[in-house]
């Protein structure tokens, strides 16, 4: 009789053992992925303060005005290169899974495409270039990525933090 009572209490205490296990370990791939979400809202405020710059919108005005095989002048080229540094270092973040592509798509969705199509020809132009061949490719790999996502219901181009018309670029032909 000791006996059964000792091997239900064993099994008894190794079922509320495994229970509080189970418990444990879905608490921390909670607080996980709570960390995890942190991190990504702390790193897109960041990317949001960047893109909403006075340096950086002119550099859109800039791009929202070249015309398709047009000659760039030193102003634009620099406005193409920041615009396309912003969006590389903004696909760098998302394919290295510091976070990813919801909010990238939700927010900044239709800016990348946007400015993925009127910076085409000059990406490739800067491919060209002697060990630049890499040039942009994070930028053109996140354009591919969210070019057919439901998510982006504005026209190419927009940022919500630019509401005037002009910075909405001609859709491409």
């Amino acid at each position: 009789m000791i006996q059964e009572t000792y091997n239900i209490v064993s099994v008894v205490t190794i079922c509320i053992g495994f229970a509080l296990t189970i418990a444990s370990l879905w608490f921390l791939a909670r607080q996980i992925r709570i960390a995890l979400r942190s991190r990504e809202t702390d790193i897109f405020l960041r990317l949001y303060e960047v893109s909403t710059t006075e340096p950086l919108f002119s550099d859109f005005d800039v791009v929202w005005e070249i015309k398709s095989n047009e000659q760039l002048t030193e102003v634009q080229s620099a406005s193409c290169l920041r615009v396309c540094l912003f969006f590389e270092m903004l696909g760098a973040v998302v394919f290295e899974k510091y976070m990813g592509t919801v909010l990238i798509e939700e927010y900044f969705g239709s800016l990348v495409t946007g400015c993925f199509e009127i910076l085409r020809t000059y990406i490739e132009a800067e491919r060209q270039k002697p060990y630049n061949d890499n040039f942009a490719l994070n930028f053109e790999r996140l354009a591919m990525r969210i070019s057919n996502s439901s998510r982006i219901s504005r026209p190419p181009g927009y940022h919500s933090a630019i509401p005037r018309p002009n910075h909405i670029p001609e859709q491409p032909q």
